[in-house]
């Protein structure tokens, strides 16, 4: 299996979890047949026309079910904090540095199958000679099944061409994801989401479940061709995702709530959090919203004719707002962690059946006892912070 991130480039090997991503010239441990399929993939990408693209990213994965369910577990995670990473909004225009589909993920499989799954017969002429293989006497040819973003599927054989799903589409001179993932850690926005992801399996949680669908619904937000007010309703729903919000009575004034106390007493912030849930409702119960830019002055009396020239849109100033929060959620799981506020809420009886049921995993023995002794350090380290208290 290949996965490649097409649209962005690495100048050396990025490794998250179970995934090494490298360059398309950097054919680092794979077999001579492996390179050879590396090779066929990473010329199908262009960007339009006859321009193909020559710095695309790939990761690989072996032949193995448990490796290859685990490998597309990862690198589709991967994908979605890549997307979150480089959405980053400028401070001026409120533009996202890339956009979603810069972050696409084309997964390959090896496969056989009909010629007639590329080659359309009906409404179409060849601007050039077919470079498809030959078809057998079943009419089948080698190629792979391709499947985008985890929800589209087609299928590519030598000769195919992919382009990016939207229409206004560029590539970024200085943008390489071994530099900008090495960064991370400089970014009180960006590491403590990144390190919440990094330990989820240790502690896997509702919490963890409940941000990546909120980063996901945040990065549809961002796509180059979605309408300003598409891009509202994601967001919103974003939000909804990283806050627990249930639709109901006052879910307008638990959103403002819940917002103020990740944000603080940020002046300004509450005429955001009006607008922005109101216009939101606006669309999804009629259909359109009477405003989508920010109005400072928030309906004041006196107020200028044209007192929202200048500002950006809600949706812009939500970017913001929303990686603050979610920056906040994840700082809070992460510090309840490290101080082993769970562990102090169990009992010994509770400890002691977690310690077992560990023990009877089905993992390694190394891995099994790799648990226990966590679960022993944390509470040898709340023992110890009691008694010195």
């Amino acid at each position: 299996m290949f996965a490649f991130f097409p649209y962005l480039k690495t100048s050396g090997p990025l490794r998250y979890r179970s995934v090494t991503v490298r360059a398309s010239a950097d054919t680092t441990g794979l077999a001579a047949e492996a390179a050879n399929d590396l090779e066929l993939l990473r010329s199908l990408f262009f960007l339009r026309d006859h321009q193909r693209i020559t710095q695309p990213s790939y990761a690989f994965s072996p032949d193995d079910a448990a490796a290859t369910a685990e490998f597309v577990r990862d690198i589709s995670e991967l994908r979605e904090l890549l997307a979150y990473l480089y959405s980053s909004p400028h401070e001026s225009s409120g533009d996202p540095f890339l956009r979603n589909e810069h972050s696409s993920l084309y997964i390959f499989r090896p496969k056989r199958f009909f010629r007639s799954l590329v080659e359309n017969e009906h409404g179409v002429e060849p601007a050039q000679p077919a470079e498809y293989p030959e078809a057998d006497d079943r009419h089948e040819i080698p190629g792979y099944e391709c499947e985008v973003d985890n929800r589209a599927m087609t299928w590519v054989t030598k000769g195919s061409r992919l382009y990016p799903t939207c229409v206004r589409f560029w590539l970024n001179i200085s943008q390489d994801l071994a530099h900008d993932f090495e960064r991370i850690s400089q970014s009180a926005r960006y590491d403590p989401v990144f390190a919440f992801f990094a330990w989820r399996r240790e502690a896997p949680s509702e919490l963890y479940g409940r941000l990546l669908t909120a980063l996901k619904w945040y990065n549809r937000s961002i796509g180059a061709d979605v309408p300003d007010d598409a891009a509202l309703v994601h967001l919103a729903t974003a939000f909804e995702s990283l806050l627990a919000l249930d639709q109901g009575p006052d879910v307008t004034r638990r959103f403002k709530s819940a917002v103020m106390l990740l944000i603080g007493n940020v002046p300004r912030a509450d005429a955001w959090l009006e607008q922005f849930y109101r216009a939101r409702s606006e669309i999804v119960h009629r259909g359109e919203a009477n405003a989508l830019r920010f109005n400072p002055y928030h309906a004041a009396k006196g107020a200028p004719d044209d007192a929202d020239s200048g500002y950006q849109s809600l949706t812009s100033y939500g970017w913001f707002i929303f990686q603050i929060c979610a920056a906040a959620v994840s700082s809070g799981s992460l510090v309840a962690r490290q101080v082993g506020l769970e562990s102090m809420l169990l009992t010994n009886r509770q400890r002691l059946e977690r310690i077992c049921k560990a023990l009877s995993a089905t993992d390694a023995a190394a891995n099994r006892l790799r648990d226990v002794a966590r679960m022993y350090r944390t509470s040898i380290t709340i023992g110890s912070s009691v008694s010195q208290a």
